[in-house]
């Protein structure tokens, strides 16, 4: 979703190729870096996806809408610190890098500190 604004998601909400390929993805990296001021509720409704990612620092100044993609997302399983765990929403600030591998049609994800 990269730096898309309220406005640029709602676009793309009205966008009949964006719909047609976005509902029930599995992995959803989130708008402008999970920031609160850039969720979209009716996105995540139709986006519904597994696993939100947010990409973010800890010196971010903006509030995050990590709560919010985590209970808007599905959820699956994540191999984090050789761990297999649940997730529904993962952040670089928290989790250190994450790697969302497919392979033969099936997401793998993983992540180390």
């Amino acid at each position: 979703m990269g730096d898309n604004t309220k406005t640029n998601i709602e676009e793309l909400l009205n966008n009949s190729d964006f719909l047609k390929n976005a509902q029930n993805i599995d992995l959803l990296l989130a708008p402008h870096h999970g920031r609160l001021s850039c969720y979209k509720q009716e996105l995540m409704d139709y986006v519904n996806p597994k696993i939100t990612i947010i990409s973010d620092k800890s010196n971010q100044d903006d509030v995050t809408a990590s709560s919010k993609y985590s209970s808007n997302s599905r959820g699956d399983w994540v191999l984090k610190n050789a761990e297999l765990v649940k997730h529904s929403c993962l952040t670089t600030r928290n989790d250190g890098t994450i790697y969302a591998i497919i392979n033969n049609g099936t997401l793998n994800v993983y992540c180390e500190k």
